[in-house]
């Protein structure tokens, strides 16, 4: 049989094995065989990434052949994510450069990449085209979800990439979700023009009046992750232009009173709240009692029991993130009966919270996902084991996903206690409890 013989299948399953380049060699044979690339893209590459961090000659060897198979595959690809360290050294003097060298220094950097940064400061050179990268972006008519983040300390992004590629981006019929994570000022009058997004995510300093001009816009809007932003005047003038809108992130900078009219979006369903005062918000959370909220996180913030006395009052809540140092503040999620996914950190001696964990384990007969930290012992884990055991139907319901930090470790006894059929035990590295 001649290779041009075999079907999609047999070229996806060959596909799967091979590394970039080989999907660029392949692509460049003959039309056969890159229309069978491109049929197999969205499952060899779900989201497909251009890192722009270089700090060896490989990893610019692999930028390189990322382009290239881009630049082959832009058609096909529905998922892009765009990583961009580049350094933009015409925005650097001699005093700067020095001073940031210095900086690093004083922070003890690893000697390796500050020596790397000073090479690349002394030497600048291109490494995304960004004509090139943007002209392919107007080709992908497939495109549903873009993110631009930047992820190394060491680098600084160049401004231009991340404006021109909003530019790229008007007229893209099927892009819905856009993430812009840098802290770099994006041209509002651009982002505008992007007109058919669900949903936005944005970082750094945002005037409220740049969110309000985005807004209305877009009626479209049912996701806005504003989470990482810094908002200079209340949030709450959005209200009156995001009638579609599902989900909101945001950091709560302010007297939580002040968020109050949130609570009239009419669709409102998932609210997720970067605390970073101490205050208490259970007036806040007394306007969301007669709404439809579906999910409720509270990130870097201890929920105590006032605010605990006003959440259990939303009775459509099926999912929910909250940190407690008060087991009184716990146990009152027990009259929650209809949560899904619960998601708690508890801060003090870890003993005083092990009977209302259980209590809230019985208590949600229908959970899908329970996540605990810290580790609560041996005893718990036991107790929660064989408590799942005898509360669950294994016929009608499909397993319960447990998760704890990873430094647990299970003994002998707890081993024979887990039952497939019952839960799934998953231990999830610090890093990321802290982050979710």
């Amino acid at each position: 049989m001649h290779i041009l013989e075999l079907n999609d299948d047999c070229f996806g399953h060959i596909l799967k094995f091979l590394p970039i380049q080989d999907h660029i060699n392949v692509s460049q044979v003959c039309t056969v065989l890159r229309r069978a690339v491109q049929i197999w893209a969205n499952t060899l590459y779900p989201t497909f990434y251009v890192n722009e961090i270089v700090t060896e000659e490989f990893e610019l060897n692999t930028l390189r052949k990322q382009l290239t198979l881009l630049s082959i595959l832009h058609g096909c690809i529905r998922t892009l994510a765009v990583n961009i360290n580049h350094v933009d050294y015409h925005f650097y003097s001699s005093k700067q450069a020095c001073s940031r060298n210095d900086q690093l220094s004083r922070e003890e950097m690893n000697h390796k990449y500050l020596r790397l940064f000073r090479q690349k400061l002394e030497e600048p050179k291109e490494l995304i085209p960004i004509d090139g990268f943007c002209n392919i972006i107007r080709k992908m008519q497939s495109l549903e979800s873009l993110t631009i983040s930047k992820n190394s300390f060491f680098y600084i992004p160049n401004p231009k990439i991340v404006n021109e590629t909003i530019l790229a981006l008007r007229g893209l019929p099927k892009l819905r979700s856009l993430a812009i994570k840098t802290q770099l000022d994006i041209n509002i009058d651009d982002l505008c023009e992007i007109k058919n997004l669900d949903t936005l995510h944005l970082e750094g300093d945002k005037n409220i009046d740049y969110l309000v001009k985005y807004c209305k816009s877009n009626g479209n809007l049912r996701v806005f992750h504003l989470h990482n932003c810094k908002i200079n005047g209340n949030l709450i003038d959005i209200v009156p232009h995001c009638s579609k809108l599902e989900e909101i992130s945001f950091r709560l900078c302010k007297d939580s009173n002040l968020y109050i009219k949130l609570a009239d979006l009419p669709n409102l369903r998932t609210l997720h709240i970067r605390n970073l005062i101490d205050d208490n918000m259970s007036t806040f959370l007394k306007a969301f009692s007669q709404k439809q909220l579906q999910s409720l996180k509270f990130i870097e913030t201890i929920v105590g029991v006032e605010d605990t006395q006003q959440i259990v009052k939303i009775d459509t809540l099926r999912e929910i993130q909250l940190i407690f140092d008060d087991p009184e503040a716990v146990q009152l999620l027990a009259q929650l009966t209809k949560l899904q996914v619960i998601s708690v950190k508890f801060r003090g001696n870890a003993g005083d919270f092990c009977a209302v964990a259980l209590k809230i384990l019985n208590s949600n007969r229908c959970l899908k996902y329970l996540r605990i930290a810290p580790d609560l012992g041996e005893e718990f884990r036991k107790d929660a084991f064989q408590l799942i055991k005898s509360i669950r139907n294994p016929e009608k319901q499909k397993p319960l996903h447990l998760e704890m930090p990873d430094i647990v470790r299970l003994s002998q006894d707890e081993e024979k206690l887990l039952d497939a059929k019952y839960m799934t035990f998953n231990r999830l590295p610090f890093y990321r409890w802290k982050s979710k």
